[in-house]
């Protein structure tokens, strides 16, 4: 078993002409790997959308069209980033319902073979492990977690919001341990709406 982890996360506008669906134009995956966020190891890149940016998806992301002008298509990215994800498992906040969909959307589109990566959600984790609470979205979680915003960052822009949930992984990553949870199939177990128990294997996350 590999200890490094991917964190993910996506930035889209919704395409007017194509029924509103998810158009990526940013990208950002960050490593993690020993419970060490790699912070210069990240793939990251602004895409160039095949529509202009909705006001709604700008006045979220920050991202203009003008941004994105010379910015590579997803047709350029692609590659690279499969390449960079290889097989190891992947984080994201809300990844099981949107990053992963939108991601293997594209590539059904162009033929290609969907990601079949390991996938943790923070988002569910932060709902099993913080049931009592209503709030469970990336700002929340990091009040929860007591991980402070930088003043010169800024959130839903793709590179701070990977930072920002590495460092909530490896919080949550410590709460698990405290149950005895530290495999990959038993956190995605834990994740599971059923789940099945520990598995007992010595795939161990850190």
């Amino acid at each position: 078993m590999q200890n490094k982890i991917l964190v993910l996360d996506l930035e889209t506008t919704n395409n007017p002409d194509r029924n509103y669906r998810h158009e990526i134009i940013e990208i950002a995956v960050i490593v993690v790997d020993n419970g060490i966020v790699e912070k210069e190891n990240i793939f990251h890149t602004l895409v160039r959308p095949p529509c202009r940016i909705q006001p709604r998806n700008f006045s979220v992301s920050g991202i203009s069209d003008l941004m994105v002008e010379k910015a590579p298509t997803i047709d350029q990215v692609l590659p690279d980033l499969l390449n960079f994800l290889g097989n190891h498992p992947i984080v994201g906040h809300n990844i099981s319902s949107f990053d992963f969909r939108v991601l293997n959307e594209q590539l059904r589109e162009r033929g290609l073979e969907e990601l079949q990566n390991a996938i943790i959600d923070t988002l569910v984790l932060s709902k099993k492990l913080f049931k009592g609470e209503k709030a469970h979205n990336l700002d929340a979680l990091m009040t929860r977690l007591g991980i402070v915003l930088d003043s010169n960052q800024q959130r839903h822009r793709a590179a701070e919001d990977v930072r920002y949930n590495a460092l909530v992984l490896l919080k949550l990553l410590e709460i698990l341990r405290e149950k005895g949870i530290v495999t990959l199939e038993d956190v995605i177990n834990f994740c599971s709406k059923n789940p099945a128990g520990p598995t007992g294997k010595q795939t161990t996350l850190f």
